[in-house]
């Protein structure tokens, strides 16, 4: 094939829009970068991102949020004379941990931390006095937790 064979066969491929005469068949450019098949947005899978801070991670916790946010904030409550000190013998971590006291717990995440670690609040949750303290948690101690304390024996004259 000689050079002027060479030339007419380009000159047919630029008249064509670079597909092969008779083809349809398109003849990649090297220089241009061929496209991939269409993605649609909506059906696109999502990128696996970490939550945003205040956002659930896991079903647990984002049913835990929403009945948090849904349940009534307890009435300000009088703290009886007669309940003893905390902390002492007379509380024992609240397990197995009701619900009606994990929604408590999460209500007062920012109330409590706000004053930050160690910062607690008696109240009577499900019929129970109960302390909730707010806690660093995880082996380095850099997620803000609350835990909640019962009374050892609920002998309290309210």
């Amino acid at each position: 094939m000689g050079a002027v064979e060479l030339l007419f066969l380009l000159a047919l491929l630029l008249k064509a829009g670079g597909k092969l005469p008779g083809t349809g068949l398109a003849v990649p450019s090297p220089s241009v970068p061929v496209p991939g098949p269409a993605v649609d947005p909506g059906r696109a899978p999502a990128a696996a991102t970490a939550p945003a801070p205040g956002q659930a991670s896991t079903p647990s916790q984002a049913r835990a949020q929403t009945q948090a946010a849904k349940a009534p904030l307890p009435f300000p409550q009088a703290v009886p004379g007669g309940l003893p000190p905390f902390p002492s013998a007379a509380w024992k971590s609240f397990v197995p941990t009701p619900a009606a006291v994990s929604i408590r717990a999460q209500q007062l995440l920012p109330v409590l931390w706000a004053t930050g670690a160690g910062t607690k609040k008696q109240e009577q949750t499900a019929g129970v006095w109960t302390t909730y303290l707010a806690t660093k948690m995880g082996a380095t101690g850099q997620i803000k937790g609350v835990t909640a304390w019962k009374l050892v024996s609920s002998g309290v004259a309210v």
